[in-house]
């Protein structure tokens, strides 16, 4: 596109557009920049992450089995009430018509 000369203005228009396609290329710039830089990244820096992400997935594990574990022992819990009730109500029905 032809540059304002001496001062001359840009059609509205054709400043926008202009503006417009150096906006997209800053941005495809960016984009690309930041891709480059993920390639960059060290064997050490990956090495790093990936343990880190084995060690919280541990930690994740660990905390799942515990919560299991947790709800598990509440049903037993909540079974062997529910077990003495039913022995406690045949008990007194029971005692009651002896």
């Amino acid at each position: 596109m032809d540059k304002p000369t001496n001062g001359d203005r840009l059609p509205r228009w054709r400043f926008r557009k202009e503006r417009k396609l150096a906006l997209r290329k800053a941005h495809r710039q960016r984009i690309a920049q930041a891709r480059d830089r993920k390639k960059e990244r060290s064997e050490e820096e990956e090495l790093q992450e990936h343990s880190l992400y084995l060690q919280q997935k541990r930690q994740w594990e660990e905390r799942e089995k515990r919560y299991d574990m947790i709800n598990l022992a509440k049903k037993r819990a909540a079974e062997a009430e529910r077990l003495a009730k039913e022995a406690a109500k045949v008990k007194d029905k029971t005692s009651i018509h002896i």
